[in-house]
């Protein structure tokens, strides 16, 4: 199930992405605004986190999918990205990402969650994306909406960071899937 763009592949992680995985992850920068990726971040985090994601693609029905973002010049994993909560009954997942300090503010998040997108409403048949948006982060916020998505409301105390154990206000935003309803 790999996709791939100008610069980057979307792919389901492996054991070998382990290293790179860990070392981008363990960043409190990258981690402050995640609900689920701890700091520090290691090794065996990372080992965790492909095995998960191996044991969730062979199950039938799965209600979360993970991938990685790999850098197709540099042949090495940047970020990661994928669905929460997947709902196929009501067509509804909400999205989640991050990427390595050393690429932001270079468009690869776009170019990732856009993939992501896609996949979504095209593979998976989903007609609306949620993103949960810690208030504090500007440039996500900043990502979605450029990606389209619109602001439909704020929860209050809603979410504790693994990487900093702060709680958050989250923002809530979301994108449908272009058409009526099916």
């Amino acid at each position: 199930m790999k996709i791939k763009t100008k610069r980057l592949i979307r792919r389901p992680a492996t054991f070998n992405d382990a290293a790179d995985i860990a070392m981008n992850a363990n960043d409190i920068d990258v981690t402050r605004y995640t609900a689920h990726v701890p700091f520090p971040y290691s090794l065996k985090n990372a080992k965790d986190f492909t095995q998960l994601c191996r044991k969730r693609k062979s199950q039938k029905s799965c209600d979360d999918l993970n991938f990685v973002i790999e850098m197709r010049s540099e042949k090495k994993v940047i970020g990661c990205l994928g669905f929460i909560r997947i709902d196929y009954f009501t067509g509804k997942a909400d999205i989640g990402y991050w990427l390595s300090k050393n690429y932001w503010q270079q468009g690869f998040a776009f170019e990732a969650v856009n993939a992501l997108i896609k996949f979504a409403f095209t593979t998976l048949k989903l007609q609306r994306l949620e993103a949960a948006i810690y208030i504090e982060n500007h440039a996500s916020q900043t990502l979605v909406k450029k990606l389209g998505f619109k602001k439909e409301g704020i929860r209050h105390r809603a979410s504790r960071s693994r990487a900093t154990g702060v709680l958050h206000d989250v923002l809530i935003y979301a994108l449908l899937k272009p058409g009526k309803c099916k």
